[in-house]
């Protein structure tokens, strides 16, 4: 009897405490880091098209992609929950480039990605 007891005292006391709940980003890096990391690359693509002013130079093309950005942005914001993708303080500072057909299409080809995760489930 004694050594039933003992036996549940050091049984007690190595259980491991119980952790704190998960937040809804350490969730979405668990659910869906693939998505996360394409995400969190089209902003980065999202935020040179700004500070290259490829509003001002090739506007059609800019305002769909900043169209599609959006929709896939609140897409996985529904998905993930709110505030994971909101920003911290880490605007991009205009770097004196200008905008390009590569930005564009880098900008485009990450959101492309962002999409075909959004659709096949967001791994």
């Amino acid at each position: 009897m004694i050594a039933a007891a003992l036996l549940s005292l050091i049984l007690q006391a190595g259980a491991p405490a119980a952790s704190a709940p998960e937040t809804d980003g350490q969730r979405a890096v668990r659910e869906h880091p693939q998505t996360l990391f394409n995400f969190f690359r089209a902003r980065a693509f999202h935020d040179m098209a700004v500070a290259a002013d490829c509003l001002r130079m090739a506007p059609e093309r800019t305002r769909d992609l900043n169209a599609r950005f959006e929709a896939a942005r609140t897409r996985f914001a529904a998905l993930i929950g709110a505030g994971v993708l909101d920003r911290r303080g880490n605007e991009s500072a205009a770097d004196g480039r200008d905008c390009s057909s590569a930005l564009l299409f880098g900008y485009e080809d990450k959101i492309v990605l962002v999409e075909r995760n959004l659709a096949d489930g967001a791994p």
